[in-house]
């Protein structure tokens, strides 16, 4: 199965842009480490037009998803029109991972969706931002819960940031995928990659790592390895 999932990524999406994949695993005899990132750049983006990132991770071993996409709020402090429109635009794209309905508005469990949003400074994007930015990282139902809440009060250009009081710690996004404490369990493969698939086509720029080690996972999410 690993022969399988190694370098499936960029087979897949070879054609769309520029792909780079790059393998990391450690030397010592417990192998602590064991991945494998492919970033995929869609031919646009690489031509000049702007684009943004979301970074995946996805463990082998337990079949687990998380995304992380970066968002910048405008001027005024609110969601832009934009940012909205391309996150509409991307779950249209995604159909093979449904989010479950929620029994209200406010509820949400780290487990069940794989996507998160970090919003940032207002400040350009670049290739770097992931590793400057100390922005709060926030589950996507809780923005979309937002978003709705606005919509129904005439007026609003839409939620400010500041409405978002619920949030991850402003922590090491790597750690916390990691550690198992966010994303989605039991995800296939192929449906990982129909959200990259989405996120190339809506956002433009796609971090991939494939995590192979056989570590137990779950501080606090309660995932383990399978027997």
């Amino acid at each position: 199965m690993l022969d399988d999932v190694r370098g499936h990524t960029a087979t897949r999406f070879s054609g769309m842009g520029e792909t780079v994949v790059e393998a990391f695993a450690s030397r010592r005899g417990n192998r602590s480490y064991d991945f494998e990132a492919t970033s995929i750049t869609h031919q646009s983006v690489v031509d000049g037009r702007e684009g943004s990132l979301d970074a995946y991770y996805y463990h082998v071993d337990t079949r687990t998803l998380v995304t992380l996409r970066y968002v910048r709020p405008g001027p005024s402090g609110h969601f832009s029109p934009e940012a909205r429109h391309s996150l509409n635009e991307f779950h249209s794209h995604v159909h093979r991972l449904p989010r479950r309905d929620r029994r209200s508005a406010d509820a949400y469990s780290l487990l069940d969706d794989p996507l998160f949003l970090r919003i940032h400074e207002p400040e350009p994007f670049t290739a770097a931002l992931h590793r400057t930015s100390s922005g709060a990282i926030y589950p996507y139902d809780q923005v979309a819960a937002a978003f709705s809440a606005a919509a129904s009060k005439s007026g609003l250009p839409g939620p400010p940031v500041g409405a978002l009081t619920r949030h991850l710690v402003p922590t090491h996004f790597a750690q916390l995928v990691r550690d198992g404490w966010l994303g989605a369990g039991g995800v296939p493969f192929e449906a990982a990659l129909d959200w990259v698939e989405a996120t190339i086509d809506t956002a433009g720029v796609a971090l991939v790592v494939v995590d192979f080690s056989l570590r137990q996972r779950g501080n606090g999410s309660g995932i383990r390895t399978r027997p």
